[in-house]
């Protein structure tokens, strides 16, 4: 009895160590997954930030261009202004200039026709007396109209020279607008062109980057999947070992128990034939020890005892054969027998597995029977086929 509840404790262990392990690779599977996803998720959301950030800053430049262009035509806008000031300041020069000369001209006139007034109304009067005087103020006269001619000279000379002078600082100043506008221009093509080296380098950063992060963490998963494949086939290595182990132990524990039951059987012939011989005088054949023998091997390979024999065809036996109650024994025989019949591919009658494992119809019908309810043996016509 204590043999039979450590082979079960022992199966239960088993089962158990079957049972931790797959549990314990589906949640190493679910954790991988979970990874991977937390891992796309992490990657989704830093893809997205730095498009958000690489937006903004487009939206900033734009912004500053904007802004630039708002300044720049402001400036322009005011120097044009200058400008015109400027032209309105020389217009009005210019035309205030022409007036005085307009004004003094006509004075000059005025004056200069008066005194040819006044000389031809003296003309009558005036006697040998006044010729000298007359003379004197012809002279007078002419110097007079020559220092208007040579005031009106130097007038139309300092107006030309002023007329050149303004059209040269005119110039000048429209040069130097110009110059300005150019550099002004040039300086924000320079700045536009910088602005775009910089944006460029940034996305080619930007994409390296990527690139070396996208190669580093498949280079991650693709070593922590070769180091998870190796950790499982060394799990699978030693779970295969352990249970290899289990299943050599238990054999050899069925072995054991089979060798002492059949020692216990030839112990118990022998004294029960010594005490036949004592009472009849005599000691009992060998050959019905070695007969005696062979019955308890196939009770020590099924716990259940064999029904009376009874003459029953592989149908009936299959038919009223109920399926086995699975102990350490009856599942260490199923196994041989599946093993058996996957070694015989052809399929094996009922008869063949009867002689094989020394086993009743009965018996040997039940063991089929379990297989067959585990979608482990198939029956096909009077022959049996492992699956």
């Amino acid at each position: 009895m204590s043999r039979a509840s450590d082979f079960g404790t022992l199966t239960q262990e088993i089962a158990g160590a079957h049972e931790t392990r797959v549990k314990v690779l589906g949640d190493l599977v679910i954790d991988t997954k979970k990874m991977l996803e937390d891992f796309d998720r992490a990657h989704a959301e830093m893809a997205a930030g730095l498009k958000a950030d690489l937006a903004k800053f487009k939206a900033e430049l734009d912004g500053g261009e904007a802004e630039r262009d708002e300044g720049e035509t402001e400036r322009l806008e005011k120097r044009q202004a200058e400008i015109k000031q400027r032209v309105d300041e020389v217009s009005n020069l210019l035309d205030g200039f022409g007036k005085a000369h307009a004004e003094m001209a006509a004075g000059l006139k005025a004056e200069l026709a008066k005194f040819k007034a006044d000389l031809d109304e003296g003309e009558a009067e005036r006697d040998e007396g006044e010729t000298e005087r007359l003379e004197k103020r012809q002279a007078e006269i002419k110097q007079r109209v020559d220092e208007v001619a040579r005031l009106l000279k130097d007038f139309d000379k300092a107006d030309a020279e002023m007329s050149a002078k303004l059209k040269a600082e005119l110039a000048k100043f429209k040069a130097d607008l110009d110059e300005g506008e150019a550099e002004t221009l040039e300086k924000r093509q320079a700045e536009i062109k910088q602005r775009v080296d910089e944006v460029a380098k940034l996305l080619k950063d930007f994409d390296r980057a990527h690139a070396e992060m996208s190669a580093k963490l498949k280079a991650d998963l693709a070593k922590f999947k070769g180091e998870l494949d190796k950790g499982e086939v060394d799990r699978v290595k030693q779970a295969q070992i352990g249970i290899k182990e289990r299943v050599g132990a238990v054999t050899d524990l069925l072995d054991d128990f089979r060798k002492e039951g059949e020692e216990a059987a030839t112990a118990w012939q022998s004294l029960v034939s010594n005490i036949g011989g004592i009472r009849v005088g005599k000691k009992a054949p060998a050959a019905v020890v070695e007969e005696v023998v062979k019955k308890p091997e196939a009770k020590a390979e099924v716990v259940e005892e064999a029904p009376p024999v009874e003459e029953v065809t592989e149908e009936e036996a299959v038919a009223r054969a109920e399926a086995a109650e699975v102990t350490p024994q009856v599942a260490e025989l199923q196994r041989r027998v599946f093993e058996y019949l996957a070694d015989h591919p052809d399929g094996t009658r009922m008869v063949m597995l009867e002689r094989e494992f020394g086993m009743a119809r009965i018996q040997m019908a039940r063991i089929l029977k379990n297989l067959m309810g585990d979608n482990k043996v198939d029956k096909r016509d009077l022959l049996y086929f492992a699956i």
